[in-house]
């Protein structure tokens, strides 16, 4: 079962609200577009009382090791979160300090896509299942995680292919290290929202 696309709601507010029970895949062409877009939903959620906003750039990281230190950047931390699946899954567990929503926006996402099928996949899956620990398994912690991804026609293809990780989780050798959240939630929440109709 592929993302439902999303019918163009009320801007700004109207991609507010579908983020309250969605991650988003943001599609358009021209990439100009997209940024316009990204840039009014930051200004957007930046007004938004205890929320925290984390811009992913667009390009660059292909690697495991670049994505970090990306994330790493765009979190301004001290140190780097070390270049392991383990070391990002921590990170996002962690959370924002004195934050009840937090906003991934990854910029131009299907540049890693591109470089690393398999890699994208990973990452997609940790942030979506770390999301769904948030609001399903651990009921201390009152954050809300969402994703936007941003990015054109490979982006889409990627969101309709039902083995895809935004229509289901992945497991690697038969298993999966988000046990808890699959057996709750059966897919991710993921809508395609179309900026070109």
């Amino acid at each position: 079962m592929t993302p439902e696309i999303a019918e163009s709601p009320i801007w700004p507010t109207g991609v507010t609200q579908l983020l309250d029970e969605h991650h988003l895949v943001v599609l358009a062409e021209p990439q100009q577009r997209r940024t316009e877009f990204a840039r009014s939903l930051a200004v957007h959620l930046e007004a938004m009382p205890e929320t925290a906003l984390v811009s992913l750039p667009a390009g660059g990281a292909t690697t495991l090791g670049a994505f970090c230190r990306m994330l790493s950047e765009a979190l301004h931390l001290a140190r780097p979160v070390p270049p392991t699946m383990d070391g990002l899954i921590r990170l996002l567990r962690a959370g924002p300090l004195q934050a009840k929503h937090q906003y991934f926006i990854w910029h131009e996402a299907d540049a890693l896509l591109e470089a690393d099928v398999k890699l994208f996949s990973r990452l997609v899956n940790a942030f979506l299942s770390v999301a769904a620990e948030f609001e399903y398994v651990n009921p201390d912690v009152l954050t809300l995680q969402r994703m936007v991804f941003l990015g054109g026609d490979k982006l889409g293809a990627y969101a309709e292919d039902e083995s895809g990780q935004f229509c289901t989780w992945l497991t690697e050798g038969g298993s999966t290290r988000f046990w808890e959240v699959t057996s709750c939630v059966s897919r991710p929440p993921v809508l395609a929202y179309r900026l070109d109709g």
